[in-house]
């Protein structure tokens, strides 16, 4: 019965999956391999992305830019700062209903 549920749900698996590749990239960056941080933080986000996770979406989105920021990649780092930013602003406003205040609130971070 257990093999039913778990052969249904791959959402059991990729969450902690998701989760320690976040942190398995955090800690390439932390060591300077970039490359190697970059790696398993996108495959992080394409679970993310897989489930919809829309929190973590922009959670690593932010993480993949901060990396490229630190290997001189200005331009992406820019671009996943600009997404997760959108992301993140969207997310507040969908809480408050009010565009001006999600702004506000995420300026205010």
């Amino acid at each position: 019965m257990i093999m039913q549920y778990i052969g249904t749900s791959t959402n059991i698996l990729e969450q902690p999956i998701a989760r320690a590749l976040s942190s398995i990239g955090l800690v390439h960056y932390i060591n300077g391999q970039g490359p190697d941080a970059l790696s398993a933080l996108t495959r992080s986000l394409e679970i993310h992305r897989q489930h919809d996770n829309i929190k973590g979406i922009a959670t690593l989105t932010s993480f993949v830019g901060i990396v490229d920021f630190g290997m001189g990649n200005y331009a992406d780092a820019l671009e996943h700062y600009t997404t997760s930013l959108a992301i993140q602003v969207n997310l507040v406003y969908e809480t408050t209903g009010d565009y001006p205040t999600a702004l506000l609130l995420y300026r205010c971070r």
